[in-house]
């Protein structure tokens, strides 16, 4: 059984300490059996941070309109588990802050919880202005626990910092750019999305080698997790680069995947475009 104690050891030991801000990415059932749950290690996290640190995790709904089996997105009740179940910890916690933002919300719990997930409706889901980006700009870290690049969704911001050809190309076809939210008087309302849309993330493990060239990662355990903590400013910064050189680094290469596909074709005209202008 791991305690709160281990926990907080572990995350000192990592590299966190008071007045941190963190962006975390786990998988509970990785991290092994915990005397308290989720809650246990949100409040080792708590401790370890202090009162003017802050935790963030993504409480993604993915609430598109025309999204089969979706319901409007409620800021106060729609659960954010398509994450994790820490997550819901994070979420529920009762000085959490959520963002408002309806398909890619963020939680947060901490000195500057609120600063971070305000105004996320109104900007790019994984953006400049996004928590994640605000996180990041505060000398803020991602921490990815028992999970890989592919659930490290602030890579995202790196597309967009990186201004990625592909960045307006949606995720489905099928999908809205629009979403219903419910507003605090119980209304439900259709409102537009920013054109920037997070795509798929299969990929996103190739950014390692350059990440760990650069000396960004810094390599742990939290329980009996692999745990892998970066700055967020240097993680973006080496996802800037690569993605100026080679425009469709981080898109997959699953023949299925339509979304990478429709991205390939776009960033090679970009690219096409960009070497007649020169020539």
């Amino acid at each position: 059984m791991i305690t709160k104690e281990d926990l907080k050891r572990d995350i000192l030991v990592l590299g966190l300490g008071p007045g941190d801000h963190v962006v975390v990415h786990t998988s509970l059932s990785k991290v092994g059996r915990i005397d308290g749950g989720p809650e246990a290690l949100l409040q080792a996290f708590l401790d370890v941070l202090g009162p003017e640190g802050t935790i963030l995790v993504p409480t993604f709904t993915y609430s598109f309109s025309g999204r089969p089996g979706t319901a409007p997105f409620d800021r106060w009740h729609t659960p954010g588990s398509r994450t994790g179940i820490f997550t819901e910890a994070v979420r529920t916690h009762p000085n959490a802050h959520r963002s408002a933002h309806p398909t890619h919300s963020v939680a947060a719990v901490g000195g500057r919880a609120k600063e971070f997930t305000e105004g996320h409706e109104s900007v790019s889901a994984l953006g400049i202005g996004s928590p994640m980006y605000k996180a990041a700009e505060a000398g803020g870290y991602i921490l990815l626990v028992g999970v890989t690049h592919n659930r490290n969704s602030s890579i995202h911001v790196g597309e967009v910092l990186a201004n990625a050809p592909y960045l307006r190309e949606h995720f489905c076809e099928a999908w809205k750019r629009t979403a219903r939210v419910v507003r605090e008087d119980g209304r439900i309302e259709e409102i537009p999305l920013h054109p920037e849309v997070p795509g798929c993330s299969a990929g996103f493990d190739i950014i390692d080698v350059p990440l760990r060239k650069r000396g960004v990662i810094k390599d742990g355990r939290i329980g009996n997790a692999d745990a892998m903590l970066m700055k967020g400013l240097e993680m973006f910064a080496v996802v800037r680069e690569v993605l100026e050189k080679h425009p469709a680094f981080l898109l997959c290469d699953n023949v299925g995947c339509d979304v990478c596909t429709r991205r390939k074709t776009v960033t090679g005209a970009a690219v096409a475009r960009k070497q007649m202008r020169r020539s």
